[in-house]
């Protein structure tokens, strides 16, 4: 019976169970598909503070200073920096990394297995799946769910599903052209959310959007739009998907379990992007289940420890991120394009990248200074004060 079970071989599972190898217990972490980082649908475009964080052998392919910002008319908005402010990451080496990293520290990995569904009896769980077609059964004192967005098996272990999420479809292409990160906003091409053009290394690319259903049918008119502009080149590329969780589970405990990454919803609201929160929340897991080890207490009374930690880290964040989400999501293009107008009459693009504490990462600052702008607030109008007086479901779960 090993100490820690994970399931899943994303980024926070292996950063968890790499640093609970390091502190000498027993941990194995099962992953459905062959290697780490198959399957993955995401831009791994990542913030100088998330960089500090993963393994030394991750490549940067493109660190990024600057981004376009494009109105559902066509006005941009250009933010730059001296500095880089993102990077750029092979999203699928990154995991594989993180992997490797948490192998050397003493994490076995078991690929290729599905797991079905865990109970806790007689002291420990009882994990069961399918390892390349065949029944297995493992056992563990503790487990940690970080297998991404899977309501389903979430249901299954005990533990609610996030209470609201989105898809994500990304294609590779090649590019011609300009090679900055651009961002395009219209509830044609993307209706909530957004569009990305994200130049990788070469000439290559990733162009994808965010929306909450038929991801695949506006991506595919989006590419062929940007055939037109000739920005890409000509050709059907494969388009992957990946479901992305807007709010928090109510509870990402139970007796003898956890819930880290998305896996929790432990994911910026605006953009989707979950790699930092997921091993900010790694490293608070780490903490809170070793203590539960030593202590051979792991009731859900104990673990509950974990869940009001990172809640309380990272809850404010969330929920004016939330918040903003929601009302985003209720402007016409026409509002999104009067926004456009209020940041440059009033020089708010600058704001932002003067703000003490600028971050790509943390978003709270900018977006309270953004809500409690005159200009702004005229702008969303009746959806802002709709939300504002709970009409709408704002806070964190």
């Amino acid at each position: 019976m090993d100490d820690v079970l994970v399931i899943g071989a994303g980024p926070a599972g292996s950063r968890f169970a790499g640093m609970m190898a390091k502190e000498g217990y027993s941990v194995r972490v099962l992953e459905e598909h062959n290697r780490a980082g198959d399957g993955v649908c995401c831009t791994g475009i990542i913030g100088r503070e998330c960089l500090n964080m993963v393994a030394s052998e991750v490549k940067v392919l493109r660190p990024a200073r600057s981004a376009v910002f494009v109105s559902p008319s066509g006005k941009t908005i250009r933010l730059e920096k001296d500095s880089p402010q993102a990077y750029v990451l092979d999203r699928a080496q990154l995991d594989r990394s993180m992997a490797e990293q948490a192998e050397s520290d003493g994490a076995e990995f078991v690929f290729g297995c599905h797991v079905e569904t865990a109970v806790t009896v007689n002291g420990h769980v009882e994990v069961h799946a399918l390892r390349n077609g065949t029944s297995a059964v493992f056992w563990a004192r503790v487990i940690a769910l970080a297998s991404g967005f899977s309501p389903g098996l979430s249901e299954r272990l005990g533990f609610d599903s996030a209470g609201d999420f989105a898809v994500g479809a990304q294609a590779e292409v090649e590019i011609q052209g300009d090679d900055e990160v651009e961002v395009r906003f219209s509830r044609r091409l993307a209706p909530g959310f957004f569009t990305w053009l994200v130049p990788t290394t070469g000439n290559r690319a990733l162009v994808g959007l965010i929306c909450r259903r038929q991801s695949g049918r506006y991506l595919r008119a989006f590419l062929s739009q940007m055939e037109k502009e000739e920005k890409i080149r000509p050709g059907e590329p494969r388009i992957t998907y990946g479901r992305i969780p807007l709010k928090p589970v109510q509870r990402s405990y139970a007796d003898r379990m956890i819930a880290v990454g998305d896996a929790a919803g432990q994911v910026k609201p605006t953009t989707g992007g979950g790699i930092y929160y997921g091993f900010l929340c790694a490293d608070i897991a780490a903490e809170v289940v070793g203590r539960a080890l030593q202590a051979d207490d792991l009731s859900r009374r104990r673990l509950a420890e974990y869940d009001r930690t990172w809640k309380k880290a990272l809850q404010n964040e969330i929920r004016l991120g939330y918040l903003s989400r929601l009302v985003f999501e209720r402007l016409s293009d026409s509002s999104i394009d009067e926004l456009f107008d209020v940041v440059q009459a009033h020089a708010l693009d600058k704001m932002a990248l003067n703000l003490d504490g600028f971050s790509f990462d943390w978003h709270g600052g900018i977006l309270s200074k953004a809500l409690s702008h005159p200009g702004v607030r005229g702008v969303l109008g009746v959806a802002l004060k709709g939300l504002l007086s709970g009409k709408a479901e704002v806070a964190l779960a």
